[in-house]
This record gives C-alpha cells, structure tokens and sequence, in this order.
C-alpha cells in the first residue's frame, strides 16, 4: 500500500512538473504545481482509505449489534 501511495503521488507531482516545464513555464512555478499536485494526490487516497474503514466499521457494527 505505502509503495503504492508513494508512486501515485510522485508521479502525479512529476508529470505535472514535467507538463508545465514543456508548456514553458519557469521551473519554481512548475515545481509548486507539481507539489500540488502530489499533495493533492496524496490528500485524496488517504481521506477515500480512511472514510472507507469508517464505513465498513458502521456496517459491522451494525450487523452485529443486537
């Protein structure tokens, strides 16, 4: 899962980065959309792997609650 999470993020950040250097934009504005982007990335797995163990622990909650 961490290798995952790390490549998905690092490539999201890099393609970005990459994008807007051949777009010609200068390399600190393209480093920060870069970022961003692998921040975003980032943000985006962890709140849908940690709202989906919230829901699972509802629905086993509730198939076992008397």
């Amino acid at each position: 899962f961490l290798g995952t999470l790390i490549g998905a993020c690092g490539g999201a950040g890099l393609g970005t980065l990459a994008l807007e250097m051949l777009a010609g934009r200068k390399l600190e504005v393209s480093f920060r959309f870069g970022l961003g982007a692998g921040l975003g990335q980032f943000i985006g797995i962890t709140s849908k792997v940690v709202i989906g163990m919230v829901i699972w622990l509802i629905v086993v909650v509730a198939a076992f609650w008397p």
